[in-house]
């Protein structure tokens, strides 16, 4: 009997507490059946990063990954939750099912609240196949799409890497110095911030710095940006 596993979510972003989930998942079953969710007007879609845009991401991270089958459940059409379920059992199970073919299974469905749990058990068809629910628990890694929406660049590395692209952050500085510049850049490119200058187009947002010296000009960058994102970069003492 062929063993697949059922991981959901609306992976916005997914991160590597999600990616642990995945992967144990994907250890323990021969096939697993990735699903991302949502519809227009989710988490996702209101920092603009749409359902597609999230397959797009994670059909790209697990690419090389034959037994990984990522695949989308647009909610659009479906009535809100908590009375959705029906439909939304449904069309999960019919994605299911199309990529078990006509093999006999056991699906393990891992899911990271109680509620859920309830719900699909309540739905689960009675036939040839075998229904198992699991709690995926990540509690050993503190980190969740929430706080990474709020300030993504300050869990930047938590951040899967095909999503990063989307949280991208370019700030406009008020200098032309081409020593200043090239050092904010190399500096902060592993948070996913990069630096324009006055006499360049672009930008997100603005940092005004005094120009007291070059030197006093990199640590009041560092301090602010520290500030506005949350972020630990460390500096020498002035």
């Amino acid at each position: 009997m062929k063993k697949i596993g059922v991981y959901f979510g609306t992976f916005a972003p997914m991160h590597k507490g999600h990616l642990q989930q995945v992967y144990q998942a994907a250890f323990e079953n021969d096939e697993l059946l990735l699903v991302v969710s949502g519809y227009d007007s989710d988490r996702g879609s209101k920092i603009g990063l749409g359902l597609e845009k999230r397959l797009s991401a994670l059909t790209a991270y697990f690419s090389d990954e034959s037994h990984i089958h990522v695949r989308k459940l647009d909610e659009n059409d479906l009535p809100a939750m908590p009375n959705g379920w029906n439909e939304w059992t449904h069309r999960l199970l019919s994605l299911l099912t199309e990529l078990a073919a006509d093999d006999v299974f056991q699906a393990t469905f891992y899911v990271g609240e109680a509620e859920y749990l309830v719900e699909l058990e309540k739905r689960f068809p009675t036939d040839q196949n075998t229904y198992l629910t699991k709690i995926a628990d990540r509690s050993n890694i503190p980190i969740s799409a929430t706080e990474i929406r709020s300030q993504p660049h300050k869990y930047w590395d938590a951040i899967l890497p095909t999503y990063q692209s989307y949280f991208q952050e370019s700030i406009k500085i008020n200098t032309t110095d081409a020593a200043l510049m090239r050092r904010l850049n190399k500096s902060f490119a592993r948070v996913g911030l990069s630096f324009v200058s006055s006499d360049q187009t672009g930008g997100d947002g603005v940092l005004q710095l005094k120009h007291l010296s070059p030197l006093s000009d990199y640590y009041e960058a560092i301090d602010c940006l520290n500030a506005h994102y949350q972020l630990q970069f460390l500096r020498l003492k002035k």
